[in-house]
């Protein structure tokens, strides 16, 4: 059971929700919970400390949510923010709106047919996810 958070951050996050380019272009509930859950005042340092100098890829982003606000909120090195074609013009706009630095990259991914599923089976925590030909240190695939 979810309970409410209070999220703390040093930022305002904006955010188009964009129906017509199908059902990523909306706020998905995973997406909202993961990002008030992160912020919380329970979790907020364990969590810097996670992503701080860290290369993030979110695989399935749709509006771009979960990954712009890392990027705004933990001082990863890069954050690469993923999702199908129909969907890269929607991210991008939500990239610029929130003035997303360098660090932040958008690529266009289908990770149900581009990753390969068996090289991700026993890794740990310390182990590299390799993706798009970069290498990250934290994959974040977050549904419904």
């Amino acid at each position: 059971m979810f309970q409410h958070h209070t999220i703390h951050l040093n930022f305002i996050l904006l955010l188009l929700l964009f129906i017509i380019v199908g059902i990523g272009g909306d706020k998905w509930p995973a997406a909202d919970q993961f990002c008030s859950m992160i912020s919380s005042q329970r979790f907020i340092t364990l969590y810097r400390n996670i992503f701080k100098g860290r290369s993030v890829i979110e695989l399935g982003s749709g509006s771009g949510l979960v990954g712009i606000f890392v990027s705004k909120q933990f001082e990863p090195t890069s954050v690469c923010i993923t999702d199908l074609d129909s969907y890269k013009e929607h991210i991008t706009h939500n990239v610029r709106l929130n003035s997303c630095g360098d660090n932040v990259s958008i690529e266009v991914f289908d990770w149900l047919t581009s990753l390969d599923h068996s090289s991700i089976d026993g890794l740990g925590h310390d182990d590299a996810y390799e993706a798009k030909g970069r290498t990250y240190d934290i994959v974040l695939a977050l549904e419904w």
